[in-house]
């Protein structure tokens, strides 16, 4: 699992070996059940082949964060987004995932909310007319508002609808939010499967003939498609690496190391099969 720093952004966002996704939420200083929820949302994406990438609420020098994020946002195959809180970064980081295309999984608590108060920084009976414009007495009395969703109330004109899910269930129900995520990137899985083999086929090598960049891009869509699988069958990995193994070997062109870094931790997922525990 990879992390922004408060400090400013990490400078690795994403590690070879697993599909990388971003996550995105509002800090615990905005939304107080946070914490709870990105446990079971990480949880969920580590245990189906997905490189954790949290991004945090704040960052000191926003030009270096931004252009971390997009290099991010680039090289991911898929964006979690948790609108509680409705900050203004989580609906930027929204925005530049949907603007590249990434398939992008919308959630929120049933009764998140748009957290007003918090947009104005720290407030004081000193500054607080000066900085919102209003007494700090009705100040105190804003109401923040429920941030509306549902089948019948698309998030925008972008039309994409965002799951529910409730914080307070999950406690009880460890399950809920893994289900959930599970119907919902099982609706977009061709699509993450799309821009996994996008992104290896950026890595195709140089001077590559068209008979065996053919081959390449063939192999790629097959270990796209494998390493979606939480559990994959080790004979699939392994005619996966023989396929590239053999590509190099005839077309006498190394193959990329993105290539055999991902094919390596479909090992390590298969080793967690369960007839493999059995033995």
């Amino acid at each position: 699992m990879e992390r922004f720093q408060r400090t400013g952004p990490s400078a690795k966002l994403s590690s070879e070996g697993e599909l990388p996704c971003i996550l995105v939420y509002s800090s615990y200083a905005h939304v107080k059940h946070i914490k709870s929820t990105l446990d079971y949302v990480t949880e969920y994406l580590e245990n189906n082949g997905f490189r954790v990438v949290l991004l945090k609420d704040e960052a000191k020098d926003l030009s270096l964060y931004s252009e971390e994020f997009l290099r991010a946002a680039k090289n991911c195959v898929l964006g979690v987004v948790i609108l509680d809180g409705f900050r203004p970064n989580v609906l930027f980081e929204f925005g530049i995932l949907f603007g590249l295309g990434k398939p992008v999984v919308l959630l929120r608590d049933k009764n998140a909310e748009i957290n007003i108060k918090t947009l104005y920084g720290d407030i004081t009976d000193q500054n607080c007319q000066m900085v919102t414009g209003l007494t700090i007495s009705k100040f105190q009395k804003l109401q923040n508002p429920l941030i509306k969703s549902g089948s019948s109330i698309p998030f925008s004109d972008l039309s994409m609808n965002v799951s529910e899910y409730d914080h307070e269930a999950s406690k009880s129900e460890p399950e809920h939010i893994s289900r959930l995520l599970n119907s919902n990137i099982g609706k977009i899985r061709t699509d993450i499967e799309k821009e996994g083999e996008r992104l290896l086929r950026e890595k195709t090598p140089a001077s590559m003939s068209e008979f065996y960049l053919k081959k390449f891009q063939e192999y790629v869509a097959k270990l796209s498609i494998l390493a979606l699988n939480p559990r994959p069958e080790e004979k699939d990995v392994d005619d996966i690496i023989m396929d590239f193994k053999n590509l190099e070997i005839d077309s006498k062109i190394k193959m990329p190391s993105a290539i055999y870094s991902l094919i390596g931790s479909l090992y390590k997922s298969a080793a967690k099969r369960p007839d493999k525990n059995d033995n």
